[in-house]
């Protein structure tokens, strides 16, 4: 008994990992028996391309996570507002809702304390969002973090990801991948700045999609249970949204 309280009592003191505010994903799961919320409370991205212009709005998008064990969690994403405007020759079209919800199972396959942390997270896609918004499809996909700590209490991530996507014409699937590299270091004892990049290849039938993207995040972690974050990323292809913008919470119960 008194081994599991000093158990409890430990996992109870190490500071909130979200996954937020780059594109990559964290190694570190949530402790087992605690819930774990991740906000993202405005998203705002525009893309240009051939003369079109997209916006796209989300708001209040929560990740909510719970720890089963001492290295797996699980975690529900929903999008209960997101709106796309898209201005082009044919003049401008604009369609709001939810989005798609996303399931997913972390296993961490290292100690929490170790200097090189790896996970595995298969995910599951699911098609809640309207035909104006989302494809309508299942997809899924497998995400393997990796993570190194560097002296001063800084890290090296490496997110590389695997999907199973609908293609564009609704019919059949096809393959993408994508990578994020991010180093993270302290900017003061309780800020915390990344700077990341990232790149998706998809082979969609109807014509290949390369996307990339140069990202700023910046976190600031008011206790050991909530923090507050804010990123920039800014596209690289014309697939790529030219820019955008996110700012977000995360609190641990």
């Amino acid at each position: 008994m008194l081994a599991l309280l000093a158990l409890a009592a430990a996992a109870a003191s190490d500071p909130i990992c979200p996954d937020r505010p780059a594109k990559g994903t964290s190694p570190c799961t949530v402790p087992a028996g605690r819930f774990q919320i991740e906000v993202d409370a405005l998203d705002w991205s525009r893309t240009r391309a051939d003369g079109d212009t997209e916006y796209d709005w989300l708001a209040g998008a929560p990740v909510i996570k719970y720890g089963l064990g001492g290295s797996t969690d699980v975690e529900l994403a929903l999008t209960p507002f997101e709106r796309v405007v898209h201005h082009g020759s044919d003049g401008r079209q604009a369609a709001s809702g939810i989005g798609d919800t996303i399931l997913k199972v972390k296993q961490r396959l290292t100690a929490k304390d170790a200097k090189l942390s790896l996970s595995v997270i298969p995910y599951l896609r699911l098609p809640t969002a309207s035909h104006d918004i989302g494809d309508g499809k299942v997809e899924e996909g497998v995400i393997a973090p990796v993570s190194l700590n560097l002296p001063n209490d800084g890290s090296l991530a490496f997110t590389p990801e695997i999907d199973r996507l609908a293609n564009q014409d609704s019919n059949g699937f096809h393959a993408a991948v994508s990578a994020s590299l991010a180093l993270n270091y302290p900017l003061s004892k309780s800020l915390t700045g990344t700077l990341e990049g990232w790149a998706e290849r998809e082979w969609d039938p109807s014509g290949s999609k390369h996307q990339a993207s140069a990202d700023l995040g910046l976190a600031w972690q008011a206790s050991d249970d909530l923090q507050f974050d804010a990123a920039t990323f800014l596209g690289l292809t014309r697939d790529t949204p030219d820019v955008q913008v996110s700012i977000g919470v995360s609190r641990r119960f």
